[in-house]
């Protein structure tokens, strides 16, 4: 795939069209996996800040497949590491879900989806104790709470993370 790519922007092809759902050919190559596809549409110039019809940027789907090599090219080349999907995502959150901490490089730890969770949250509810420990020292809201009044203590007794639940009581959690 990377030839035929090559050629077409050798003859001036769009690098930055989009399709009726507005995904970029960079959004559908990292979707598809095609890292040397990715690799060369960035060296080209390709705008790493166009979003779907989603709010998806190339981070979100970067951060959501687990391509932690190509998020720290998308982050060198000025991708919006805060940009929010329509859910109110971020790459963080995302990133953080999956027990994966290669975004969290000036990324607003605070920022919430529209379950008002923040990254904390999601990283105490799946049990990523190093993502919850990184957070932490790097001083995410220990206490926030999303919309349901659940703080990431409660989210992780509730689904049975002690040691992520032992961290946040000794990093002053508040119990009540």
């Amino acid at each position: 795939h990377v030839e035929i790519c090559s050629m077409l922007i050798d003859k001036c092809a769009n690098i930055n069209a989009q399709k009726e759902d507005r995904q970029t050919a960079l959004i559908l190559a990292l979707l598809k996996g095609h890292k040397k596809v990715v690799q060369l549409l960035l060296e080209k110039g390709a705008n790493v800040n166009l979003s779907d019809n989603k709010q998806c940027t190339a981070l979100h789907i970067a951060a959501q497949e687990g391509h932690v090599d190509i998020c720290s090219m998308l982050i060198d080349k000025c991708a919006n590491i805060n940009a929010q999907k329509e859910d109110r995502q971020t790459a963080l959150i995302l990133a953080s879900s999956k027990g994966d901490r290669h975004v969290e490089k000036e990324a607003n730890l605070n920022l919430r989806d529209n379950e008002q969770s923040t990254a904390l949250h999601w990283a105490a509810r799946k049990g990523h104790f190093d993502i919850c420990s990184m957070l932490i020292d790097k001083c995410a809201n220990i206490n926030a709470q999303n919309k349901n009044g659940y703080t990431a203590l409660m989210l992780a007794s509730s689904n049975g993370n002690t040691d992520i639940a032992q961290l946040l009581l000794e990093r002053q959690a508040n119990v009540n």
